[in-house]
Order: structure tokens, then sequence, then C-alpha cells
């Protein structure tokens, strides 16, 4: 259908640039849906439209690596060696994340070693220490979303290390300092661990938000119950018998209520969000997935 459109086309290289809502193309669109065969076909008639970025600074690689569709990773790795232009690897968002800092923040092991280890085009040509706006490498986001190592963690870790991959964080310098310049320099390590947890238009989806927000709700959860059937001893003394005084009314009252919000929100989470909300965060993310073509 697409060839049949494009050969119709008096222009077909201005129809497969026209940028939609976000500066989202068609093949913008092809890759977030992993139809590599309409990836192709735009790509034969306008080669030039796999440098188009969108608002967010993502190529379509990005977009390929964001919504995990590892044969459209292949097929534009592909046809970038094939243009010579493979320098679009190194390409940066809005974050200044490459595809490396994607795959890996996704913990995408194929993907990784798709890009490091089974083409020696790409493996050639990607930047593995490439910093993004946090001054962070790939490596860096690695340990940072693996305060448990899994077995997928401890591979995509030698991938990198043996693709030379290392971390891109500045051991700070020895020096005596004032307390204001200490207290300062805290602060800002604090604010730049808070922004790079925060929500980030191009890179966190729909399902991310609510599987996050599924196990905050189950841990708070879980929490609650315990702390409701092992009243500490201290509040709740053995030797108490009066009536309960207003310290241990507000623990009782605080924790069934986190309970019982926790449970609302679980349910929401998984009987379905409110339509509004997940069609706020649809816009929010531009999480298009159902474009068509």
């Amino acid at each position: 259908m697409v060839r049949e459109l494009l050969i119709l086309a008096p222009n077909p290289a201005e129809i497969c640039r026209l940028p939609g809502k976000d500066g989202k193309s068609a093949i913008h669109h092809a890759s977030i849906n992993g139809r590599v065969a309409v990836i192709d076909a735009l790509l034969e008639k306008c080669p030039d439209c796999v440098r188009d970025v969108t608002s967010f600074g993502e190529t379509t690689l990005h977009l390929a690596v964001k919504y995990y569709k590892f044969e459209a990773v292949k097929s534009l790795l592909q046809w970038l060696g094939r243009l010579g232009i493979m320098e679009v690897v190194n390409s940066k968002d809005k974050d200044g994340n490459t595809v490396l800092h994607y795959a890996t923040s996704k913990k995408q092991l194929e993907i990784v070693e798709l890009l490091l280890v089974g083409n020696a085009t790409t493996r050639n040509a990607i930047e593995v220490n490439a910093k993004n706006s946090n001054g962070l490498t790939a490596m860096d986001l690695l340990k940072i979303n693996s305060f448990i190592e899994s077995s997928s963690d401890s591979l995509l870790k030698q991938v990198l290390q043996d693709a030379g991959g290392s971390g891109g964080a500045a051991t700070p310098a020895v020096h005596v300092q004032s307390s204001s310049d200490d207290y300062r320099k805290r602060r800002m390590k604090l604010v730049d661990l808070i922004n790079l947890f925060a929500f980030k238009y191009s890179r966190d989806s729909v399902g991310d938000v609510r599987n996050a927000l599924l196990v905050v709700a189950a841990l708070f959860i879980t929490l609650g119950y315990q702390a409701l059937i092992n009243l500490p001893s201290h509040i709740f003394p053995d030797d108490h018998h009066g009536g309960a005084d207003d310290f241990q009314v507000a623990y009782l009252a605080c924790t069934t209520y986190l309970l019982f919000a926790s449970i609302a929100i679980m349910k929401y989470l998984i009987l379905g969000m409110p339509h509004w909300i997940e069609d706020k965060l649809h816009q929010v993310t531009s999480s298009h997935l159902h474009g068509g073509f």
C-alpha cells in the first residue's frame, strides 16, 4: 500500500518527510510500530528521511529502541551502512541520550549486542562512551538502574566493557573547601539525581509509568499491612490497659489511610487507568503506538 502511494505521489520525498504532531514523520511512526516493510519503502524513495528527528530530537533508531522493535533496529542499521551514514547511530535526543543510552537504560541486551558486537560497521562507528546532558555514559546508566545485579545485567555490563565502555562521572578533586561550597555541591548532586529519575517526555512511555506505579503501590500495601499487623511496642506497650492516646489514634489512622489508598491505586492500575489519565499521558509522552499507514 505504501509503495503504491509513493509511486502515485508527484513528490514522494516531500510526503516521506512531512512532519506531523511532535515532528513525527511517516518513518518515525513506522519505527514505533516495527513496520520494517514500510521503513524499507520509505527509505527507497527518500533515503535522507532516516536523518529526520522529532520535536524531542529522537531519530528513527531512538524510537525503534524505545518501543522494543528489534527487527526495525536491525533494518535501520543495515540502511545506515548501505547509505554510508553510520554517524546517525551517535545522534542525541534533547536530553543528550544516544541509541546506546536508550538500549542500556531499558536493558535490551539483544540490541546492545547488535550495536556493539553483531556488525563491524556499526561497532566501529558507535561512540560507546558518549555522555548525555547529565554527563552519564551508557555504563553509568546501567550501574544506576542495577541496584541488584541480575545475570542479564552482568552480561550487559560485560558487553559494554568488552567494547571499551566505562563510566563518565568525574572523580571529584581533593581540596579544601568551605562548608557552603560543600553544601552547594551536595545539593547539586541531589538535584541531578532527582532529575535523572524524573519523568521525561522523550524517554518514558505510558507502560513505564504504569509499571513503576504498580511497584510503588505494591510496596506501600506491604508496608501498610505489616505496620497494622505488627504494631510497634514503643507505641502500643503490652502493659497499657487504658484508652488509646492521640498518638496511637494518629498512627492507626495514617497507616490505615496508607493501606487503603495504595489498594485503591492498585485497583485503578490493574483494572485500567481512567481514560482521561491515560489519554493525557499519551499526549505528554507522544506515544502514538497505533499510527497507521
